[in-house]
This record gives structure tokens, sequence and C-alpha cells, in this order.
């Protein structure tokens, strides 16, 4: 029996008649495949496509596989994953190196949902008070600051502020016309992930 890799030339010698031989090829066994550096092993909930990528040596070819089913679907021979823009949690790509003892890698993928609350009624003010506030309850997957950008003239934006528990305060310019005037509050959670609130105040 062979013990290494390799092509043997064999002979075969009958106890009568004409001897005869040929050759054998011995292939190496598979590496361990190994997934590349700088793959992206955490990202935030939401479409998008990721590619995963493993060498190993003496192999034929390297099939990739998804798990959870729900995280979305992957190019069996690219490597290219479809995230599926509901999905949040932990996501596991499967590197399979064919060949003589067929090997396989994991590399793991965490997706992080958007953080979100859900916000009051829109604030009401009279005209030339100076601040007001928007009240919310409920946050989910731990926001933790929040930015807020304008689409009225002389409102100021802010931007990465820490989230004040219960109601987040909001700056009215003295001189702001009678109406409404429309903002969307952005917020961020540990992670980096982000939704937006569209409000009003009036």
């Amino acid at each position: 029996t062979p013990t290494v890799a390799g092509t043997f030339t064999y002979t075969v010698i009958p106890s009568s008649g004409a001897s005869f031989g040929g050759t054998i090829t011995v292939n190496s066994n598979v590496s361990t495949p190994v997934f590349n550096t700088g793959l992206t092993d955490n990202r935030c909930m939401g479409s998008g496509t990721d590619t995963y990528l493993a060498t190993a040596n003496n192999t034929s070819g390297i099939v990739y596989t998804l798990s959870a089913l729900a995280a979305g679907l992957i190019d069996a021979s690219a490597g290219k994953v479809t995230w599926s823009s509901g999905f949040s949690g932990t996501a596991t790509i499967t590197a399979t190196a064919k060949g003589c003892e067929e090997n396989t890698s994991t590399f793991t993928v965490t997706v992080n949902p958007a953080p979100n609350i859900t916000p009051g009624s829109d604030p009401e003010l009279c005209q030339g008070f100076g601040n007001t506030q928007l009240s919310y309850t409920n946050p989910v997957n731990n926001p933790t600051t929040y930015s807020i950008a304008w689409t009225s003239p002389g409102f100021t934006a802010v931007n990465d502020l820490l989230l004040p528990a219960g109601n987040i305060p909001i700056n009215v310019p003295a001189d702001a016309s009678v109406g409404i005037h429309s903002g969307v509050l952005t917020l961020k959670n540990a992670a980096g992930c982000t939704s937006k609130i569209n409000f009003n105040i009036k």
C-alpha cells in the first residue's frame, strides 16, 4: 500500500505465462480549507452580498453551503452570499474541499438587528417656544445614540448624541414659521446598525 502520493510502476509475474505491468497514480489527500483573511464576520441586518472564499491543497474544487437557510442564498462554487433582508442571528458558511479524504472548514458571521423605538405622537408647540420633546417607548435592539436631520430651513441637525430614556429633546428656532416641520431620526446601536424614523413637529 503506497504511503506517499505519486505515480508507481508495478509488474506482475505469473507462475506461468508472460509478465505484465502498468502504472498506478496515488493522489494526495486534500488539506483543510482555509478561508481568506479580511472577510466580513459581522454585519447589520439587511440585503446585500458578501463573498467568502477558501483555499485548500490537492483539491479538485471547493463547494460552499450556507446555514441557517433563512440567512439567504449562496453560490455553491463562488462562495457569494446574497443576504436575506429580514435575517438576524448567526450564519455559518461551510467550505468543503473535494478530493481524496475531503475536508471541511466553517466561517461564522454575526448578523446584527437594527435598533428601533415606538415614537409617540408628533410634538405640538406654540410659536416662539424654543424646545419640545419627542416621546418614545419600547426600545429594541439596544439603541444607544441618535441623530436628527431636518428638511425645514433654520433647524440645526444633531449627530450621534446619547439617547436619553423616554424623551428626545428637540430644539426649535424661535423664528420657526407656523406649520409642520419634518425631521428624520436616525438611531444607532453598539454594533453600528441604524434605522431611520420620520417625524413631524407642528
